[in-house]
């Protein structure tokens, strides 16, 4: 569409060139009907079959110095939405001194003999500790929604706050405890399933749903901790094919030319229970996503534009 409208605008342009010579020459003849030495100027500026050659050439100019657009429409591997590689700069040698320099390290010698006695010469008594561990294991929450929430909260999930997993029975809970810490304006990484049962079982949440119960959210307008707005940040990855471009997904690219990840798209509903029943039309967000962000507010203010 952009470049189009600037051919369509260089054609208008030239067209608009020569409109001012075929007027001056009318009005030229006009003139000349009075007499004068004017007219006579004005009608000898006549259109000369050269002009078109001169619009021809402006037009292939602005044609040639034009954006060239991938001819590509449907991309289904999502090419042309990765991010391109950002690389991180490198400190010089010559800006850190002695940053580089191999530490250097003062042993002592341990071949001299002392003259004191050594009392600890006699074999140290067996021990009387308990062999038995000190902790028991962890029992993972069950993975439905919880009791007292009304529904529309999801099942369990786990979110990283101030480097520490912490699991939440649901949505609404985790909302509590932001609500109560003071950091409803923070967006967290949220994945779904209990922090132990992610960290301890091979396959973990991975085939496990965020919500089962989405369907009537008039109980869920009446609550406080499940109504209000809501954002969740969603990979286009995850959204399209249900394949992650983040790092660990099934579409990460670690080097590549054409980029390594791609956006993410924050979508924004009214309460927590719509959100759970937009992911459960779609079993690549209810399934097979893993990890979204989360924030409780609206999306101009979690993501103002003016910074």
């Amino acid at each position: 569409m952009f470049p189009t409208a600037l051919l369509w605008a260089g054609l208008l342009g030239t067209l608009l060139l020569v409109e001012p010579g075929i007027g001056r020459r009318g009005r030229g003849g006009r003139e000349s009907s009075r007499g004068g030495r004017g007219g006579g100027r004005e009608s000898s500026r006549e259109f000369r079959p050269s002009m078109w050659a001169d619009q021809a050439n402006l037009v292939s100019m602005m044609q040639s110095s034009l954006i060239a657009i991938k001819p590509t429409i449907f991309d289904i591997n999502l090419n042309d939405m990765m991010r391109p590689i950002c690389f991180l700069g490198q400190v010089s040698e010559s800006d850190m001194p002695g940053f580089y320099e191999p530490k250097k390290f003062v042993y002592r010698n341990t071949s001299e003999k002392s003259d004191v006695p050594n009392v600890n010469r006699a074999a140290p008594p067996p021990s009387r500790a308990s062999n038995a561990k000190t902790q028991t294991q962890v029992k993972p929450f069950p993975h439905k929604p919880k009791k007292d929430d009304p529904q529309g909260c999801g099942n369990p999930v786990c979110v990283i706050i101030d480097s520490k997993p912490r699991r939440f029975k649901s949505l609404c809970e985790f909302k509590s405890f932001l609500q109560t810490e003071n950091r409803l304006s923070q967006v967290n990484f949220v994945q779904k399933g209990d922090c132990y049962d992610i960290i301890d079982n091979p396959e973990g949440a991975e085939k496990k749903t965020w919500s089962d119960n989405a369907k009537d959210c008039s109980m869920c307008r009446e609550n406080d901790l499940c109504n209000g707005p809501i954002v969740v940040v969603v990979d286009l990855g995850s959204y399209l094919n249900g394949k992650s471009s983040a790092p660990g997904g099934g579409i990460h690219k670690e080097n590549s030319e054409e980029g390594t990840k791609q956006s993410g798209i924050p979508f924004e509903f009214c309460s927590i229970c719509e959100a759970m029943k937009f992911f459960e039309n779609s079993e690549n967000l209810n399934i097979a996503t893993q990890l979204v962000g989360i924030g409780f507010g609206k999306t101009c203010n979690l993501f103002p534009l003016n910074g």
